[in-house]
């Protein structure tokens, strides 16, 4: 498919609130969530993201628990992503707080 504004081939046309004509994301300057994301909030989705993998609540400070199932070298793999995230987002939060005041 070929966006009817710039010409370029695309794979989906896109028209946002108050658009008028379907375009492509370039020419809507439309970005994806990740790219939207604060820096300060990607150990977070990291964290969130591990978590919902292993099957654990997520939220920061919740526990976690090895899957049945899960290699015992892969569990601690992810057991030490989720202590070195856990730090980083201590450190955002420590951040937060200390802009706050």
């Amino acid at each position: 498919m070929h966006c009817p504004v710039s010409g370029r081939r695309v794979g989906k046309l896109y028209l946002p609130t108050g658009g008028d004509i379907f375009a492509s994301r370039q020419v809507w300057r439309l970005g994806y969530h990740s790219q939207r994301d604060a820096a300060r909030d990607k150990p977070f989705t990291r964290l969130f993201r591990l978590q919902k993998k292993l099957g654990c609540t997520q939220g920061w400070e919740q526990p976690i628990s090895k899957p049945k199932g899960m290699w015992e070298r892969t569990w601690q793999r992810h057991l030490a992503d989720y202590w070195r995230l856990d730090a980083e987002c201590a450190v955002e939060v420590a951040a937060m707080i200390d802009r706050l005041g």
